[in-house]
């Protein structure tokens, strides 16, 4: 069972240092690699203080069809949602999908950064579905949107998905856990 020759002892001797680590007489950590111990508990690095100042806002289409995703943010309080919301000047296609244009092709998904406030209101018209081959409006999910401070804070993940249903098409807003 055990080695009878010096080199078939070195072998094993080098088989199994690895498994119990390396001994360092006057080392002040062990070079074992595993938990190092010690007086004062070892803290997390703080949380990233920009994560907050920004909502990332996730487009997922999970269709067949193209998607124009309608995609609408402001940072003004409304008296009318989402009638006030929904204006031309409000709508945010740069950064999201085919270049940029804010169409996602079928089945793929984009992201963007969002500025955060205590105002920030983000939405949706429904998302128009496009054939994706000839671009022709094939119809449009419901308007959804969502208000800061109400229904989420600044540095959330807000998803925004997509979808072909047997009665149409549907969008869906909501927080990520």
């Amino acid at each position: 069972m055990f080695p009878r020759t010096a080199t078939s002892l070195i072998r094993m001797v080098f088989v199994v240092t690895p498994l119990f680590g390396i001994v360092c007489m006057g080392c002040d950590t062990p070079l074992t690699g595993g938990d190092v111990s010690s007086e004062e508990p070892q803290s997390l690095p703080p949380e990233d203080e920009s994560s907050l100042d920004v909502v990332r806002i996730e487009f997922r289409n999970f269709s067949t069809s193209a998607v124009d995703t309608q995609f609408y943010a402001s940072n003004e309080a409304f008296d009318l949602l989402p009638q006030d919301l929904l204006i031309p000047q409000n709508l945010i296609q740069t950064g999201i999908g085919v270049g940029g244009t804010g169409i996602l092709g079928p089945l793929a998904a984009d992201e963007i950064e969002l500025p955060c406030s205590e105002l920030l209101v983000v939405g949706t018209a429904g998302g128009k579905f496009l054939d994706a081959d000839l671009g022709t409006d094939l119809g449009s999910g419901p308007v959804r949107f969502m208000q800061a401070e109400y229904q989420f804070d600044c540095g959330a993940t807000l998803i925004l998905e997509y979808r072909q249903t047997i009665d149409g098409y549907t969008v869906n807003l909501f927080q990520e856990n």
